[in-house]
């Protein structure tokens, strides 16, 4: 799996709209490259637009996902273009309070999984347990995998440097 680009609005501390390409310009060139920045700059918040847009979860919160909503908002999403093979695929996660108060209780989240066919899209699935399913399905990765090999949580890094080759 190659993550493409990513877009989203209101996770965590990154209020309003973004979008992020991993396949243009200086991130594409390097190969390798790191996301630094101060506390609360929304490093972090960028690995969980990936999980939430993919899986509809985050590996750092024992709350629902529905708790990513930048506060004084009332709306989040997180979407991931990837590519396996030459195919490429568009996940999206997305939520809502009940009404336009901060206060209000969110709703169930949406979620949907298209394969981008040039100017066509095929909808492989429209709920978050049939897009968790089938992502598992597409990348050989739950959500439980993925996060364990694609992701190192901040705290993380010196259990990777002391884990065993297995």
């Amino acid at each position: 799996m190659r993550i493409l680009n990513i877009c989203f609005k209101n996770i965590n501390s990154l209020e309003g709209e973004g979008r992020i390409y991993f396949d243009r310009g200086p991130i594409a060139d390097s190969g390798v490259f790191a996301i630094t920045g101060p506390n609360g700059s929304g490093k972090t918040s960028i690995l969980d637009v990936i999980t939430l847009g993919l899986y509809g979860e985050t590996f750092r919160f024992d709350k629902p996902a529905a708790h990513v909503i930048t506060k004084q908002t009332t709306e989040s999403f997180a979407e991931v273009e990837f590519a396996l093979g030459d195919e490429k695929f568009r996940s999206t996660w997305r939520i809502r309070r009940e009404d336009d108060s901060q206060s209000a209780d969110a709703l169930v989240p949406e979620m949907t999984l298209i394969r981008l066919l040039g100017d066509s899209e095929d909808r492989l699935a429209e709920s978050p347990s049939l897009v968790r399913n089938r992502i598992a399905e597409l990348t050989g990765m739950d959500f439980h995998k993925f996060s364990k090999s694609m992701v190192l949580p901040q705290g993380d890094f010196a259990a990777f440097l002391n884990a065993l080759d297995s």
